[in-house]
């Protein structure tokens, strides 16, 4: 683990890493029972998840990751302009393989719940349970498109690399008004650099209407209630799925995992069972 998250703390009583197919997959655990394996949002870390960890770790073993290019994940930087999800999805199956985790409920925030949709249709003897938090899961767009909306949100330099955000952009982005989540949020991006910006075009490449019907475990998706993307995605998500739900956590914007990490818990807790 990275200097930068190891000072973040955490309930952790393993950490490690194990190789996959170009790189080298970070993870961390605590807790005993069955297992819930957490993926973090895009540009983050795997300890975007230590306090919801603390909540599940007297039921179950709770195992973090970081995907990717991302916290202290090490891979190669992926020649091509994106880095698909699905490319994404191989490294976790492979990472989950080599822990022993033959079948597990998956937990994803944001870019991690897409990589997480496609784990579940490549492997599904992996997943039990699926929990999406706050995710895209819209059409695919296009090159075009996509470069269209990275320019206009000025997230990135002329060289692809992520830009500092103040707390009060984020808020109006994501409905998440913790200046502390704001200000890790600017680290962890800083840390995964260029991978933020190819992660994010494998999910905007992707097509999540013609993929969440493939789904064939029961599905929950979670929504802090000021969360920005509510609107555009939970119901056109609920009709695609075959066994959905969804729930949504009071107060809390994007992040609910970080801003309100107990009831996040009871949520998820309720619906793994």
């Amino acid at each position: 683990m990275r200097e930068e998250e190891r000072a973040l703390g955490g309930p952790w009583t393993a950490l490690g890493a194990v190789p996959v197919t170009g790189g080298v997959i970070a993870y961390a655990a605590c807790g005993n029972g069955p297992p819930v394996v957490l993926l973090h949002k895009l540009g983050g870390w795997l300890q975007d998840w230590r306090a919801l960890a603390a909540e599940l770790a007297d039921r179950y073993r709770v195992v973090a990751l970081d995907l990717p290019g991302h916290g202290s994940s090490l891979f190669e930087e992926p020649a091509g302009w994106e880095f698909p999800i699905e490319s994404g999805a191989s490294a976790v199956e492979e990472a989950l393989d080599s822990l022993g985790i033959a079948r597990a409920a998956i937990v994803g925030n944001s870019l991690g719940g897409c990589v997480a949709v496609q784990v579940a249709v490549d492997r599904p003897d992996l997943v039990r349970k699926l929990v999406l938090i706050s995710c895209a899961l819209g059409p695919a767009a296009s090159r075009e498109a996509i470069e269209a909306a990275s320019r206009q949100s000025g997230f990135y330099d002329a060289d692809g690399l992520p830009l500092p955000r103040d707390a009060a952009r984020i808020a109006q982005i994501s409905g998440t008004h913790d200046i502390r989540i704001a200000e890790e949020m600017n680290a962890s991006r800083a840390v995964a650099g260029r991978w933020v910006a190819k992660s994010e075009r494998g999910v905007g490449l992707a097509d999540f209407p013609a993929l969440l019907p493939r789904v064939g475990v029961p599905t929950l998706l979670v929504y802090g209630e000021r969360d920005t993307l509510i609107d555009r995605f939970e119901a056109p998500s609920l009709a695609a799925l075959r066994h959905g739900s969804s729930v949504r956590i009071p107060g809390a914007g994007r992040f609910p995992q970080q801003e309100q990490p107990r009831r996040t818990a009871e949520a998820i807790v309720a619906f793994v069972g």
